[in-house]
């Protein structure tokens, strides 16, 4: 093996946190693109998953510069036996195509591939080798992995992101995150023509956590063409940083609005991107973070049980009516609002009841800060805390909600 590389089960080359998490996540078998944020733990799990694998870390800069020149020794790098993980292999494309050929001759190796930037996966050599290896995402923490440690309150003002959770200072480690992960890998890959166009960007894209894309406000609000905004919303996606999550419209009665609404991947993130005073002190900030945390879970849940065929989406009226969250599985139909609230009022249950109103069999649930779960004109008003702590991608959504 060169000595470039790492065996895993020897050198591990990232840190690990003093009581290691256990995460939910179900790798597939045989080899697979794992994909995801940066600091979530892509290489950490990537090695417990094949603790005697070999490492081509091409966050390493001698690494990357070897295989970037001649991309055609990595066969010899790596030798004949063994699993292998190549970490961020996105920094060097040309190795994709190298990969597919050797997974096909070698079926008895695992290639675990992580990426943080989903652009080299679009690109013609891994067209063919992306239809061959699944890809599986990995997000932040969630409360069903963090136990007794989590707390919806953090997880709104720090984040959940494993890099920053498990940091000695974390609120200083959120804060470094977007310089170090995003600003720094957009100049390094050119992503964009107009930099300073893109930082203003990231500024307006902070204050629509959750709120409906309308790229000629977000233009307007930061100051950029409005054709910018398609493309740096492209480049964040790409990055895994933000996701727009669609309407649902299906036997739509009613006039509805189908702009998507932006989220970010994690709202302690997001949260930073705002400035201090306005991190503290408005109520809207904390609504939307907290209708984000709830966006981070719900994702979680259906993404890592792909054949339960779970679908997210919101719901908005033309009229004004609007359910933060639907989702749709073979055998589940919910309405779910999220009130940054400990006492509901009437007023907190319109969305849910209108929703019902045009979808008789959908169960209509209220997620708020309290601590009593209650009924409300046949809506289940539970606390967030709890449904988050008992949401399982391996369980139905209403036994969090414990409608049953």
């Amino acid at each position: 093996m060169s000595p470039l590389l790492y065996a895993a089960g020897h050198t591990p080359p990232v840190a690990t946190a003093v009581e290691p998490v256990r995460r939910l996540f179900t790798p597939p078998t045989g080899s697979f693109w794992l994909l995801g944020p940066r600091g979530t733990g892509k290489l950490t799990l990537a090695l417990q998953l094949c603790p005697s694998a070999v490492l081509v870390d091409l966050l390493d800069p001698t690494v990357e510069r070897r295989l970037l020149s001649r991309p055609e020794t990595f066969p010899s790098l790596i030798g004949d036996f063994g699993d292998v993980v190549i970490c961020e292999i996105g920094r060097v494309p040309a190795l994709v195509d190298t990969v597919r050929r050797l997974a096909a001759r070698q079926r008895d190796r695992r290639f675990v591939l992580t990426s943080s930037n989903a652009r080299p996966l679009r690109g013609e050599r891994a067209s063919v080798f992306s239809r061959r290896l699944p890809r599986a995402r990995l997000y932040p923490y969630v409360a069903g992995e963090l136990g007794a440690r989590f707390q919806v309150s953090d997880a709104m003002r720090i984040g959940l992101v494993p890099s920053v959770v498990e940091a000695l200072r974390p609120a200083l480690e959120r804060a470094d995150y977007i310089d170090r992960f995003v600003k720094q890998e957009v100049k390094r890959e050119q992503l964009v023509q107009h930099y300073d166009h893109f930082v203003r960007f990231l500024d307006g894209a902070a204050h629509a956590q959750a709120t409906q894309v309308l790229p000629a406000q977000l233009a307007r609000r930061c100051e950029i063409p409005k054709k910018s905004v398609q493309q740096f919303l492209e480049v964040l996606e790409d990055l895994f940083v933000v996701e727009r999550l669609g309407p649902f419209v299906q036997g739509a009665r009613r006039a509805l609005l189908t702009d998507p609404k932006l989220f970010f991947f994690d709202a302690g993130i997001q949260r930073s991107l705002l400035p201090n005073f306005a991190q503290e002190t408005f109520d809207d900030v904390d609504a939307a973070a907290l209708e984000g945390v709830v966006f981070q879970h719900l994702t979680v849940w259906a993404s890592w049980a792909p054949s339960a065929n779970r679908t997210l989406g919101f719901w908005r009226t033309r009229a004004g009516a609007d359910v933060d969250f639907v989702v749709h599985s073979r055998d589940e139909f919910f309405g779910i609002d999220v009130k940054n609230v400990t006492r509901l009022t009437e007023d907190d249950l319109r969305g849910v009841l209108a929703f019902s109103k045009d979808y008789p069999h959908a169960k209509p649930i209220v997620l708020y800060r309290g601590t009593e779960r209650i009924e409300e004109r046949g809506v289940l008003c539970t606390p967030v805390q709890e449904f988050l702590q008992r949401l399982h991608p391996s369980r139905p959504l209403g036994v969090a909600a414990r409608t049953g």
